[in-house]
């Protein structure tokens, strides 16, 4: 506990080095943004920015933040399967990790190493046409018999 006092104590001080180290990292990207706002950073090899939207500009530029904007849809659309109750197990748990993957990797992990985020966005985006078997019971009973 002491550690996370810590932590906390020194972001409002100006003490906490790993913060410090971040900010000096986007302001370096940031200097040169007008060479690779459009077309991403060319030969991009880190320092690793630490935020997943950030990192997505940076690599793919113009197509990359609008791509990380449709990952955070996806984030909110995985949260809403999950609110509503329909999901099977399986599917809890590889949307949980999406969600958790999402979250980490807003302050680490580069996206090449981060396979749980991938994989969790695929079921995503899969999950866009997906029907809970109660729904589609359902559905069966309604349509009309030949």
């Amino acid at each position: 506990m002491q550690f996370y006092r810590y932590r906390f104590m020194a972001l409002d001080t100006g003490g906490d080095m790993a913060t410090n180290e971040r900010i000096s990292i986007w302001k370096y990207y940031w200097a040169a943004i007008d060479s690779w706002a459009l077309t991403g950073f060319r030969d991009y090899e880190g320092p690793y920015p630490h935020n997943i939207f950030y990192e997505f500009w940076l690599r793919f530029g113009l197509p990359g933040l609008v791509f990380s904007f449709a990952v955070l849809a996806a984030w909110f659309h995985a949260i809403k399967i999950l609110w509503r109750g329909s999901a099977s197990p399986l599917l809890w748990g590889v949307l949980g990790v999406f969600i958790f993957s999402f979250i980490n990797a807003q302050f680490n992990m580069a996206l090449e190493f981060n396979r749980a985020f991938w994989l969790g966005l695929g079921c995503v985006f899969s999950c866009r046409y997906y029907v809970p078997s109660a729904r589609l019971a359902a559905g069966r009973q309604a349509l009309p018999r030949r």
